[in-house]
């Protein structure tokens, strides 16, 4: 997953968009998942990339979508524009977890 530049880029704009429509406290409960999300992000990205760890790698890949799923849908509670801005990121995390999931049964 190694969350990509133009995803990275659709992350901040969207994050930065949502927070500015929430109260502080909702912000800081956004700020909270989305701290966790990216560190899902790294944590799969070390376990399939350095540590060829597949097992593990569907799992940390799973929680990072639903993760992101919750990202996207919290956002576009707060604006359509930032759900929709987040929901590529959701999808490709969908994608790698199955992809990582394929991998892992191909080489059991």
């Amino acid at each position: 997953m190694g969350i990509m530049p133009s995803f990275a880029a659709q992350t901040a704009v969207a994050s930065a968009q949502v927070q500015k429509q929430m109260t502080p406290v909702q912000a800081q409960t956004y700020r909270r998942r989305l701290a966790l999300n990216m560190a899902l992000n790294a944590g799969w990205c070390w376990s399939f990339f350095r540590g060829h760890r597949l097992v593990p790698s569907i799992a940390v890949a799973g929680a990072l979508t639903v993760s992101s799923a919750d990202l996207a849908r919290t956002a576009g509670g707060a604006s359509k524009r930032a759900g929709w801005l987040l929901a590529p990121y959701a999808a490709w995390n969908t994608f790698a977890t199955v992809l990582t999931t394929a991998i892992w049964r191909q080489n059991r």
